[in-house]
């Protein structure tokens, strides 16, 4: 759990005061490094390149996601859920959460898809 506790800080009071002031690129920096600790501690050679080569376009849908009316209170709400089953030590509730997340993302995506695709 100690390894987790410098996001697990961030994903607090720092994140709630990026989305006062609407700074969306840190939002999405404070994401992605996020998402890059999980893919390190995962050790898995291949999940990192499957990764880095699908991060371009996972930006663009994060870029238009966090714009959709409630999106970004819920992405918070879902990555906090993942970070404390990760800290907790509870990798299937993290990946059952994470996964979550991802079609919660996408159902965002479908129900908007005539203004973001």
């Amino acid at each position: 759990a100690k390894d987790w506790q410098d996001l697990a800080e961030e994903f607090g009071a720092p994140l709630e005061e990026l989305v006062k002031k609407a700074d969306f690129e840190q939002y999405l920096a404070l994401i992605n490094k996020f998402q890059h600790r999980v893919i390190t501690a995962a050790a898995n050679s291949e999940l990192s390149i499957v990764a880095d080569r699908i991060y371009g376009k996972m930006l663009i849908v994060q870029r238009r996601t966090i714009l959709l009316p409630g999106r970004l209170q819920e992405g918070i709400k879902e990555h906090r859920d993942v970070l404390n089953a990760i800290m907790s030590g509870n990798e299937e509730k993290a990946e059952e959460l994470k996964r979550k997340n991802i079609r919660s993302a996408f159902n965002f995506m479908l129900k908007y898809k005539k203004w973001v695709l």
